[in-house]
């Protein structure tokens, strides 16, 4: 019988990350890449129609969310539709 206290802590996350409004966003992609990426991941605002502050997954970010959240397993999602901003890859 499994207990939360030896389950697997998920952390589910985006394959890039957004931003509204102003703030610190160390990744953020201001140049064509970035409005690639706005472009792709269809990040505005539904009620305001404003675009999102795009960029690029933040590793550093998600290591300290890890040690102070307990995650044991990540969930990696929208790949799918990134693949095309990632340039150079060709397997994942």
């Amino acid at each position: 019988m499994s207990t939360v206290s030896n389950m697997p802590g998920w952390a589910t996350l985006i394959s890039l990350q957004t931003r509204v409004g102003e703030g610190i966003f160390k990744t953020e992609d201001v140049g064509e890449e970035g409005q690639k990426l706005q472009q792709i991941g269809r990040e505005w605002g539904v009620s305001t129609g404003r675009k999102r502050r795009c960029g690029w997954l933040d590793l550093v970010v998600l290591k300290y969310s890890a040690s102070v959240n307990y995650y044991t397993a990540w969930n990696l999602t929208s790949m799918s539709r990134m693949k095309l901003a990632c340039f150079g890859v060709t397997e994942y």
